[in-house]
């Protein structure tokens, strides 16, 4: 009688378990590296735009109060003008054919530089005009002299003559300059 054996490999079905093990772990080390990585990439990714919008809002904070500011720095300028246009109109108003004063102060008036103000006109001799001027600093004064000499340096200048009366200090350190005008 012959021996029916089966025979089993179970060496080969035990390497092929093994091998199938390794394989599995394998992936799932790689799937486990890859979402480790994308969320270190996310956090990454997330802290650089973080940073970039902190960036961006602070030069826009910055940009703000530069522009308020000009816009602050700009509002005397404004109230100037608006002061000048009132006298003008009132000076219109009361001897209209006599003299051209409106003319002659916004002609004034754009000689003005920055940091200077004009705070009184007298007409009160015919044909001369007096203001006064005030410099925030020396500065500005020189400023306003040099735009000055080259005004008058221009041909359509306007006046006969133009001589500065008077250059004095305030005690607040600003100048004060009283500049008459011949028409």
């Amino acid at each position: 009688m012959k021996n029916n054996v089966a025979k089993i490999n179970l060496l080969k079905t035990k390497w092929s378990s093994n091998r199938q093990l390794k394989n599995i772990e394998l992936l799932s080390k790689v799937v486990m590296i890859l979402a480790v990585g994308g969320f270190l990439l996310q956090i990454f990714y997330v802290s650089g735009r973080l940073i970039y919008l902190n960036t961006m809002i602070s030069r826009t904070k910055t940009d703000i109060g530069l522009k308020t500011s000009a816009l602050n720095s700009n509002n005397t300028l404004v109230e100037n003008y608006i002061w000048a246009q009132g006298v003008l109109e009132k000076m219109g108003q009361a001897r209209k054919s006599e003299y051209r004063y409106k003319e002659y102060l916004l002609k004034i008036n754009s000689w003005l530089t920055n940091g200077t103000s004009m705070v009184g006109v007298n007409f009160t001799k015919k044909d001369d005009i007096s203001f006064v001027v005030f410099a925030d600093s020396v500065d500005s004064y020189r400023t306003f002299e040099t735009n000055i000499n080259i005004v008058r340096a221009q041909e359509d200048f306007g006046f006969k003559k133009m001589e500065q009366q008077s250059l004095s200090r305030t005690a607040d350190g600003s100048y004060k300059v009283t500049i008459i005008l011949t028409i």
